[in-house]
């Protein structure tokens, strides 16, 4: 069972899993793989090519608490996935986003309203991007040492660090 909406725009050669949901006014490209019980919220628009796996929450509205210290636009464009681009099990993108072509957002990873993400960028298992960071072409490896970055958060702190050496 799943459920598209009839103003959904579908491509050519797409595949919808089991328990997932299309919202109204969604456009999808040629191509498209969608998990199983994914939600793609209404208006979100999304390239040719791309892997959306299971459990992915695509263009979620923001919903702050009363308290909430970051003000959110009353109106918030759709979140637009690049072309190639792969979405992981369990990820969370807001609406508001631009992410570019041929990116990685790792299983459970959250990017929130407002991100600007280049073409080919990764963002890592669990990592969350917060409101309007832009992110540029390629940043997760140093192309001379082949060295992947990393973003920690702990205790309020940020830590930047370098993993993984991979020779040429």
């Amino acid at each position: 069972m799943k459920y598209v909406s009839p103003t959904a725009i579908l491509g050519k050669h797409i595949s919808i899993g089991w328990f997932t949901v299309i919202g109204e006014n969604v456009r999808i490209g040629d191509g498209v793989t969608i998990g199983n019980n994914v939600t793609i919220y209404p208006g979100t628009i999304i390239g040719d090519d791309a892997y959306i796996e299971s459990n992915a929450v695509i263009g979620r509205l923001p919903c702050p608490a009363k308290t909430s210290t970051v003000k959110i636009a009353e109106d918030i464009p759709p979140l637009q996935i690049g072309s190639g681009s792969i979405i992981g099990c369990g990820a969370v993108l807001y609406a508001g986003t631009v992410l570019g072509a041929y990116c990685l957002i790792g299983d459970r990873a959250v990017v929130r309203e407002g991100c600007a993400i280049e073409d080919y960028v990764v963002v890592g298992s669990g990592a969350i991007v917060e409101n309007s960071v832009k992110i540029g072409r390629k940043t997760n490896k140093d192309p001379e040492w082949g060295i992947y970055y990393c973003l920690y958060v702990y205790r309020g702190k940020l830590f930047y660090c370098p993993y993984g050496y991979h020779s040429k």
